[in-house]
């Protein structure tokens, strides 16, 4: 039996890759120990950065423990340096039902290791594509196709289209951070400015991003806009441009056309590629 408590819990984080596999490793240490059993920081450390490769992540940060405890709705809490599963989120289960979650874990993580390494093989498999199928596949990618990172793939298209078009005219576009990091509202930048984007873009995300990066030039870029957004907002002296799918695919079909066009439709696909090599740290 599994505790009601922790079966929402695992509802809700079972897929966020840092939080449970902070969790499954104090649950191994449940398994092996007891219910009242304690780890350190340090401790955690160590074992996450034995498994990260499995959840597609990179090495340890505390805050991905510290920031669950104090929580009623995380399972994880801490007294002075130990950290442990609260009491609420396991009464009533045994060893044979802690397994059992441990089982539920990693067969879920098995199978969305799979699904990353068919999705990124796919991806691969494009660069011996004919053109028109080449260009096809990276509008799909800009407009359709969602991972479960909401807007993973527009932010990850998108830098690839614009990081070619823009070298090919000598300059230099850059993305340091992943989707959904702590990047303090720049997603990618320039020599002169930063670019924010979005899936979505309506009022409160545009009041949010441009009180980010004060006083530096921004372009937005976004998949599309809420129904009473008002364009005359970006008349802004800090604004420099913004762009839609209408201009990102303007510069998709110029790459397109435009000589040498296997080469620019190849180097778009490797951006895609190496982006989402960095956004899963794909262990080799």
């Amino acid at each position: 039996m599994i505790n009601k408590e922790l079966e929402t819990y695992l509802e809700r984080r079972i897929n966020e890759a840092t939080v449970i596999l902070s969790f499954r490793i104090l649950l191994e240490n449940v398994i092996n120990n007891g219910a009242k059993s304690t780890l350190t920081k340090t401790q955690i450390e160590e074992e996450f950065n034995r498994q990260n490769y499995k959840y597609g992540i990179s090495t340890f940060r505390s805050d991905y423990v510290l920031r669950q405890s104090g929580n009623d709705k995380n399972a994880i809490s801490q007294h002075k340096d130990q950290f442990f599963i609260k009491p609420n989120f396991i009464q009533g289960m045994n060893t044979p039902d802690f397994r059992e979650v441990a089982n539920l874990i990693d067969q879920h993580w098995d199978k969305l290791s799979q699904e990353q390494h068919r999705f990124m093989n796919n991806i691969e498999a494009q660069l011996e594509k004919t053109l028109g199928i080449k260009k096809d596949f990276i509008e799909k990618m800009l407009l359709k196709v969602e991972t479960r990172k909401k807007g993973q793939c527009f932010e990850v298209t998108s830098f690839s289209i614009l990081k070619v078009y823009l070298q090919n005219r000598g300059f230099e576009l850059n993305r340091y951070s992943t989707v959904y990091s702590n990047d303090g509202g720049i997603d990618f930048t320039a020599q002169n400015a930063v670019y924010q984007v979005t899936t979505k873009l309506d009022k409160r995300k545009f009041k949010e991003d441009l009180n980010k990066v004060p006083l530096k030039h921004r372009i937005f870029v976004f998949r599309e806009l809420s129904a009473n957004f008002d364009k005359k907002v970006f008349d802004n002296e800090l604004i420099l441009d913004y762009l839609s799918p209408t201009e990102l695919i303007d510069y998709l079909n110029y790459l397109s056309e435009r000589e040498p066009a296997e080469r620019n439709l190849n180097k778009i696909i490797e951006n895609i590629l190496s982006e989402f090599k960095r956004e899963y740290y794909v262990s080799k």
